[in-house]
């Protein structure tokens, strides 16, 4: 089946340190996220091209388990927005094509990640 134009993914930032007990963990380890060139064919059934995806937000978790914030960054009409509460100004996360880096701030405190389908590919 085709994938979908949009992804949508949660990384797991929390972690259960005793089953029953009730303690948790928030997980700040840094990822790389990448900015362009998502691949997705490892998990598709058919050997056909698949488009690949393009960075176009990030939600941001500060703080721990009992209490934090959260951002945004969204990519709009070619330039990168960071929303905080009611402040929006203009900061592009990304230092290259090649995404965040996984010593970046920005890649400890990321908590959603969301991409958008590249139109690349030919219909075939």
């Amino acid at each position: 089946s085709p994938l979908p134009p949009f992804l949508v993914l949660q990384l797991n930032r929390f972690n259960v340190l005793s089953s029953g007990l009730g303690r948790t963990e928030k997980i700040t380890c840094p990822v790389h996220i990448p900015r362009q060139n998502l691949d997705l064919s490892c998990v598709t059934t058919d050997n056909k091209p698949v488009q690949s995806y393009s960075l176009c937000g990030i939600i941001h978790h500060t703080g721990g388990i009992g209490g934090g914030h959260y951002t945004s960054q969204v990519l709009t009409d070619d330039t990168w927005r960071y929303f905080n509460d009611t402040m929006v100004t203009k900061r592009d996360p990304l230092t290259s094509d090649q995404g965040i880096p996984a010593n970046d701030s920005d890649a400890r405190s990321a908590y959603v990640l969301l991409y958008r389908q590249n139109c690349d590919l030919p219909n075939t």
